[in-house]
């Protein structure tokens, strides 16, 4: 059944999935399986608008070759903590070398912001969708209302 729905909501129905995958019941389960290869054909589809063009991993490449130069090492390699070189925070000559890095990829840093901004428009948008419908009598007696609520949209009333 077509239901008006924010991409972001579809999208979250997929961690909900994740959740819900050990209660019991085969109409149930046909129902979630179905609706998470649909919503996930959609992400796909949204998500190859977002895949860096050739310009952005040229950016990427530069900026982690001069972040490896520029941290702090250890052995002759790079301290990374929480996923970040550790380092550069206050490094002059590191941020002297950014800034003259961000000049030469200016234009490909703008567009990457506006296909960022799209991306995140589109996730708000709110779209026409088939999902496959949840009978009451088919849900497990064991969900949680917690549970229920965050797939209510699935239940044909």
């Amino acid at each position: 059944m077509k239901v008006k729905i924010a991409r972001r909501e579809l999208f979250n129905l997929l961690d909900t999935f994740e959740i819900l995958k050990n209660l019991s019941g085969s109409k149930f389960a046909y129902a979630i399986v179905k609706n998470k290869a649909k919503i996930k054909k959609e992400a796909i589809t949204l998500n190859t608008a977002m895949r860096p063009t050739k310009e952005y991993q040229e950016w990427e490449t530069a900026r982690i070759a001069l972040c490896n130069k520029h941290c702090t090492k250890k052995d002759g390699k790079p301290v990374i903590e929480n996923n970040k070189f550790v380092g550069l925070e206050k490094n002059k000559g590191f941020d002297k070398e950014l800034n003259k890095l961000k000049v030469k990829f200016k234009e490909t840093l703008d567009n990457y912001q506006k296909q960022v901004k799209e991306y995140n428009k589109k996730l708000t948008e709110t779209i026409e969708f088939d999902l496959h419908l949840i009978d009451k009598k088919d849900l497990p007696v064991n969900i949680t209302p917690v549970q229920l609520e965050s797939i209510l949209i699935l239940i044909k009333e």
